[in-house]
């Protein structure tokens, strides 16, 4: 066997961390583009027929529902590209991690 760096060393793991969350946040983003003028044109719709005195069509509530749940994806996504989970982390030291 050879003593080449192979994949695991700490410095390609360092960079695959950061581009897996650049590519993470490009995914997210996407979809809160979408996902915005989604809520917009929804809330826009029910403000609009709520204002004439009309009940607001069931397409108003729909595209509304689905850009709020859009969002919700969108920054979820966002915050897991950048908060890790409790508990994921591995110690490498060899300690307690307290969660015993």
């Amino acid at each position: 066997m050879s003593d080449a760096p192979g994949p695991d060393t700490p410095e390609t793991g360092a960079a695959n961390v950061w581009t897996t969350r650049i590519i993470v946040l490009a995914i997210a983003l996407m979809c809160l583009m979408f996902a915005v003028p989604l809520v917009l044109s929804g809330i826009d719709g029910l403000i609009a027929t709520l204002g004439a005195g009309t009940l607001p069509s069931l397409w108003v509530i729909v595209v509304l529902l689905i850009g709020l749940a859009l969002c919700v994806i969108g920054l979820g996504t966002a915050w897991r590209a950048f908060v890790p989970a409790p508990g994921s982390r591995k110690r490498t030291d060899g300690g307690d991690t307290g969660n015993d």
